[in-house]
């Protein structure tokens, strides 16, 4: 059986595509709208005109339009698409089989060039800095690529500690100057300079299984995922300003000025407020295995991958 049967069968069998979306409310009063997408949908980004969907199991991204919410187009990357990035006028895809990233050029809804080829297992991606990274699991490594020409600038090890190997999940998000990257083998958060690509300071100690990370101000939030909690960290001290315990699987954080949103991967959206680090509301419910949130045009975004789903939750 191949590694991509496999990664299917262990998330759930497939669920028939349809085009329509539909609609309701949660029982606090949040507009909830279903797009469905395709099979096994894993990432989510919001930039460069829309809502982005990596189906893992397809092989594609998808567009959604977020004024209408319909899928605009569909476009073939490359083999077991695991992350995507919208910024510096384009949208990157990380293909985990593939070793690959693909670069989108969101207007014409279309592959530009050719593939990038990185490390192995590329498992998150992220933009800022001036630059593409990548962080390769199946080594540990960080590859930085040229927006503007679509070349890969180095390579060097990202020093998260044991090799993320088989795991399916990774964090990455830049933050002023420095890239972090979350190494779930390990249970820490790294800080890597974007200039030299050396690490800064020791590794940060957060609860087991950190997957998703985000950055807005002079915070960095990490979701751990097989401890039910939410870190957050000091991006001036690269210290623990708070831990917010949800229980649950949070995988995946979307940060605003306003509100935290986290996908937990029990089929619930939490938002955190910013100024207090507490839970704000009750959980919406959104579906099985919500892996992934981003955040734009007034709304968080969440995939459902059990669900082939992408849920908007507005106000």
């Amino acid at each position: 059986m191949n590694e991509r049967r496999l990664a299917s069968i262990l998330c759930a069998a497939l669920i028939a595509l349809a085009p329509a979306a539909c609609g309701g409310d949660d029982e606090e009063g949040a507009a909830l709208e279903t797009i469905r997408v395709g099979s096994i949908p894993v990432a989510v980004a919001y930039g460069e005109g829309g809502v982005w969907v990596a189906n893992f199991d397809a092989d594609t991204v998808v567009r959604v339009d977020p004024d209408s919410r319909n899928v605009t187009a569909t476009i073939p990357v490359g083999n077991g698409p695991q992350a995507l990035a919208a910024g510096a006028g384009a949208v990157w895809v990380a293909n985990m089989f593939d070793a690959t990233v693909t670069r989108i050029d969101p207007r014409g809804g279309r592959v530009v060039g050719r593939p990038i080829p990185v490390g192995e297992r590329p498992m998150a991606v992220a933009v800022g800095a001036g630059s593409v990274w990548v962080f390769n699991a199946g080594e540990s490594t960080l590859t930085r690529i040229d927006p503007s020409s679509g070349t890969v600038v180095s390579t060097s090890p990202a020093l998260v500690g044991r090799p993320a190997g088989n795991a399916d999940y990774a964090g990455l998000v830049v933050a002023g100057s420095s890239v972090w990257v979350s190494s779930p083998s390990d249970g820490t958060v790294v800080r890597v300079d974007a200039g030299t690509g050396r690490r800064l300071g020791r590794p940060i100690e957060v609860s087991a299984g950190p997957a998703g990370l985000a950055a807005f101000g002079n915070a960095v939030w990490a979701a751990s995922l097989d401890t039910g909690v939410v870190t957050r960290i000091d991006v001036r001290t690269g210290r623990i300003a708070a831990t917010v315990r949800l229980g649950g699987r949070p995988a995946a954080v979307a940060v605003t000025a306003e509100a935290i949103w986290v996908a937990d991967a029990s089929g619930s959206a939490v938002r955190i407020d910013p100024a207090s680090n507490l839970v704000d509301g009750e959980p919406v419910p959104v579906g099985p295995n919500a892996l992934a949130v981003a955040y734009g045009a007034d709304a968080a975004w969440v995939v459902s991958q059990l669900d082939n789903t992408l849920i908007r939750i507005g106000g």
